[in-house]
């Protein structure tokens, strides 16, 4: 890792890349933004353009190597022993006692390895291995005879090993140039990381009160330039750390971005000061307009869909298309007697991909789980959505205006009819789901 003397970048600095991460760091990037985002946890499948801590350790570039991910049933197994998978998760087995699990990358259906986690003989976890999306095997994770994680190991892009961070003692080993460099904690980690790389100046927007706060705390550049954007929910009362910063205890942090209008409200109403707080969403990448075509979308993993054969009934203008990651039941087999329905078990991603762009409502109105992410994906297609408050599975993306309890099915049949033949009324909901959801303009990510 080469040194830079760099005092002008702006790091986004997030616990790990998750949708709300996602989301912040392509928002800023919509608004002008110029910013490098740095993970803390890494998977192994981070997108281009983001790097994580461990990655900046071992001074490696996201062309450093070539490669694709491990699929299941390339991973090094001993002779005899079998790989066997479905779109959740690979087991290997030896004869009939399972020696590992294999778990996926998300869309888990391409079963790209993520990680492999070994069993001793007891059938407890003792050691997992991490793999990135270019098939290095990049970190292993040591566990006791409980279960519990010991330590973990980070490897160079020539196998040698880098990090080793004990979670018994907290401490971390970095070795570099030959030499090791001991730290108490991962934080003293992180900000000698960040310092060597060049960022040690640099301004730091955060999503978390843990390790990001920590490295931005002990930076000391008191400069009054960081920003805290809080994307978690409503809390009872207003986190010890938070107050650090409300308070004008940090050195750095001068205000803080809530992400979550309800959030927000409560937070004021706890006594947080609106010069330092303020709210804001999103600029949500939107993939287009509704268009008012009849046609309903439906996904479950389950044949416990309310009121389904009713409304099939009721709407016989409206095609609905139901989709399963699985295989279908009877049940729902049964519904195909009905010409505005097609069925698709075992959906591919692919075909889930063209009935989003083709459909205009979604209901959420199956029990159960939902799958593939479904209501946010649906949210950027722009479909009408209503649910049942019995199923709402992601109410964050749905109008409180188009949840209704079940039994009032009638009323979801009354608005879908209603929604697809009057283009105002539709565009009304629309605008509700983006306010419901905090969805901004480039404007408001201006003056941060």
């Amino acid at each position: 890792m080469e040194r830079s003397d760099r005092t002008d970048n702006l790091i986004l600095l997030i616990d790990d890349y998750g949708r709300e991460s996602k989301l912040l760091h392509e928002s800023l990037i919509a608004a002008g933004i110029d910013v490098k985002a740095i993970t803390i946890d890494d998977d192994g499948f981070l997108p281009d353009g983001v790097c994580s801590i461990y990655d900046i350790a071992m001074g490696m570039g996201e062309n450093d190597s070539e490669g694709r991910a491990l699929y299941f049933n390339e991973v090094t197994v001993p002779e005899y022993w079998e790989i066997s998978s479905d779109n959740r998760v690979g087991k290997v087995h030896e004869y009939n006692v399972q020696r590992a699990a294999i778990y996926y990358a998300l869309p888990r259906h391409k079963r790209q390895v993520r990680i492999v986690e070994w069993n001793d003989a007891s059938g407890h976890v003792r050691l997992s291995e991490h793999y990135d999306k270019k098939g290095n095997l990049f970190a292993k994770t040591a566990f006791n005879s409980k279960g519990q994680k010991v330590n973990r190991t980070w490897f160079s892009k020539d196998g040698a090993e880098t990090v080793n961070e004990n979670y018994v003692t907290g401490s971390v080993i970095y070795t570099r140039d030959g030499k090791d460099h001991i730290f108490r904690d991962k934080t003293g980690f992180m900000v000698y990381v960040l310092k060597e790389a060049g960022f040690g100046e640099s301004i730091f927007y955060i999503n978390s009160l843990s390790y990001p706060l920590f490295v931005s705390l002990r930076l000391k550049r008191d400069k009054k330039k960081d920003i805290l954007f809080w994307q978690e929910g409503i809390r009872e009362s207003i986190p010890g750390n938070m107050n650090i910063i409300l308070n004008g205890e940090s050195f750095d942090i001068k205000k803080i971005v809530v992400q979550d209008k309800d959030a927000y409200d409560r937070f004021i109403s706890l006594g947080a000061d609106k010069n330092i707080m303020s709210c804001r969403g999103y600029i949500y990448p939107f993939a287009r307009e509704n268009r008012l075509t009849k046609k309903a979308l439906i996904c479950t993993n389950s044949d416990q869909i309310l009121h389904m054969e009713e409304m099939v009934k009721s709407l016989p203008d409206v095609h609905f298309y139901i989709a399963a990651i699985t295989e279908m039941s009877s049940k729902l087999l049964a519904l195909e007697e009905y010409e505005n329905v097609s069925l698709y078990p075992g959906v591919k991603e692919a075909t889930l991909e063209k009935l989003l762009g083709e459909c205009d409502i979604y209901l959420d109105i199956n029990r159960y789980d939902e799958i593939a992410d479904i209501l946010f994906r649906a949210f950027l297609q722009n479909m009408a959505i209503f649910a049942f408050k019995e199923t709402e599975h992601n109410p964050s993306f749905v109008a409180d205006t188009n949840i209704y309890p079940s039994d009032e099915w009638r009323t979801v049949v009354n608005e879908v009819n209603k929604c697809l033949n009057d283009e105002t009324y539709m565009k009304s909901l629309i605008d509700k789901q983006h306010e419901k959801a905090l969805s901004e303009s480039k404007d408001g990510y201006t003056g941060l």
